[in-house]
């Protein structure tokens, strides 16, 4: 069960990385076409568009950042524990890490610290456990709301509960289609307050 979990974590993780590839590739393309069947006005249709454009930017925007400054959390970890020759090779892989969706970059760090207990050094294994989950995993609660807070102007635990929320309901696809769901629900209430409140 573990192997087909974790195999299915991969597949969906790959299959969202090709998603927003083609998605900033094809997009302009296929949104002019769904806008073409909509019943919508054209300023409206351009609301919904620019909404849904900056959803996405900021959302993926929102996850290099945070994988940056978590490789760079997990790199000083690492240096601070004595393993100074692979902080540099660690805090890469964390990085890479730190976009898989559910495993994130306590893919890294717990094994780190489960090698420390492994060795005898209980202190450093319990100094992983802590830095890794308080700071190195704790940090992406925080960075990723407010970066696409920044961009797209939806208050950051609204984000928070999205970007959960698509997880749950789609697995690593939602990372995308929780916050984009969002951002198009708060354009639709706008559209309608002008239209009809």
């Amino acid at each position: 069960q573990v192997l087909l979990g974790t195999a299915t974590i991969v597949f969906d993780f790959f299959i969202m990385i090709a998603m927003i590839y083609f998605l900033f590739l094809e997009g302009p393309r296929l949104l002019r076409v769904l806008f073409d069947l909509s019943p919508l006005r054209e300023k409206h249709e351009q609301k919904l568009s620019a909404q849904f454009q900056n959803m996405i930017q900021a959302t993926v925007f929102g996850y290099f950042v945070t994988a940056f400054v978590q490789a760079i959390l997990a790199g000083i970890g690492f240096a601070i524990s004595g393993l100074s020759a692979l902080s540099v090779v660690l805090g890469t892989l964390t990085f890479f890490m730190s976009m898989v969706p559910i495993i994130g970059a306590a893919g890294v760090w717990i094994p780190v610290a489960v090698w420390f207990f492994l060795k005898g050094e209980t202190g450093w294994g319990i100094f992983h456990l802590i830095y890794g989950g308080l700071l190195i995993s704790g940090i992406d609660n925080f960075i990723k709301p407010l970066i696409i807070q920044g961009r797209t102007h939806i208050h950051p635990l609204l984000i928070f509960f999205s970007l959960l929320g698509g997880v749950t309901l789609f697995g690593p696809l939602g990372i995308l289609f929780g916050p984009v769901i969002t951002a198009l629900l708060f354009a639709t209430i706008k559209i309608y307050r002008e239209e009809f409140a």
